[in-house]
């Protein structure tokens, strides 16, 4: 049994579940750390998957995002996760590069009961996405997200349509790619989502932003993170598995949350003591002005399950913010 500790302030559990179907990717995009990972590239089997919902069940989790490192379109066993999901009256978020939106995985998604479709694409020419994206077409992108819109509108499936953009995190150079991006996919998607550029705990081999305010990362408290074998990360940008917690296979959900393990790590980002947590004293999403230059969106349905749990953390956040401020 994995010993557990007295709770942090605002340690409400989460209510989401990111999966990991597949740690594979069809693409190299120039920004993510999946071109370095070290560890071996696999899937999800369906006896995990099976498990994962059961471990779903039992801790009242009510939305899955399929998408942690890989691209989740290369699953094998998407539609099997899918059915599962639906058959819970799970929220679902499927993320993808887009390249692998054929006609046949369109139907998937739309009759699958997928709630978001998020596509990701930094790009708004056909050089940029060559550069940025390597391996992908941007041709291709444009017509499966045409496509995409367009069975959605002929079926009459409420499913929302989503673009994902990063934006560089100097902000001189922010203002005109975010209002080209918007012209470009604005109408090809129900929102255009823009995040900041992060490093991902240098993953990606970026050095992280020059800021020395330092916060608690959300990303503790906004979700699990289900590795393809079963094992909880307490990072989602774990590429290599270094920030294992437990694992579904031995423990619930409730159990590896509850934890001793987990309650320190989660403690000492309330501290902002990361003398243990190498990872996490390199990444962005430990300055406080990473999270200033972010433009988070989420749907209605979507930000009231997380508007259950994370109102105590946001909380705490915008004391943190003000503090600062009343510092300088």
């Amino acid at each position: 049994m994995i010993a557990s500790a007295a709770p942090v302030v605002g340690d409400a559990m989460p209510l989401i579940a990111n999966l990991e179907l597949t740690n594979r990717c069809n693409l190299r995009c120039l920004y993510c750390a999946n071109r370095r990972m070290k560890r071996a590239r696999d899937d999800m089997s369906v006896d995990m998957l099976d498990l994962v919902m059961r471990r779903i069940d039992e801790a009242g989790i009510r939305q899955v995002i399929f998408n942690t490192i890989g691209e989740t379109l290369v699953a094998p066993h998407l539609r099997e996760a899918l059915a599962r999901a639906k058959a819970r009256g799970l929220h679902m978020l499927v993320s993808t590069n887009g390249q692998g939106l054929i006609p046949d995985m369109v139907e998937l998604l739309l009759t699958g009961g997928c709630d978001i479709v998020r596509l990701s694409v930094n790009a708004t020419d056909a050089a940029a996405y060559r550069r940025l994206h390597r391996g992908g077409s941007f041709d291709t992108f444009v017509a499966n997200i045409t496509h995409l819109r367009a069975e959605r509108d002929r079926l009459g499936m409420p499913c929302e349509i989503r673009v994902r953009s990063v934006l560089p995190r100097d902000p001189e150079l922010r203002g005109d790619l975010r209002a080209r991006l918007q012209a470009v996919w604005g109408g090809l998607a129900d929102e255009v989502e823009f995040v900041t550029f992060g490093n991902m705990g240098g993953r990606n081999g970026s050095a992280p932003l020059a800021d020395d305010r330092r916060t608690r990362c959300a990303t503790m408290w906004r979700g699990f993170n289900v590795m393809l074998d079963g094992r909880i990360a307490y990072c989602p940008c774990d590429f290599d598995g270094e920030t294992g917690i437990g694992s579904i296979v031995d423990h619930s959900f409730r159990e590896v949350w509850g934890s001793d393990a987990f309650a320190a790590i989660r403690r000492a980002h309330t501290d902002h003591d990361f003398s243990q947590l190498p990872r996490c004293a390199d990444c962005d999403a430990t300055r406080l002005g990473w999270y200033e230059l972010k433009e988070p969106r989420v749907s209605e349905r979507e930000a009231r399950i997380m508007d259950e749990y994370l109102a105590g953390w946001r909380t705490l956040a915008m004391a943190e913010e003000a503090d600062c401020d009343d510092s300088n």
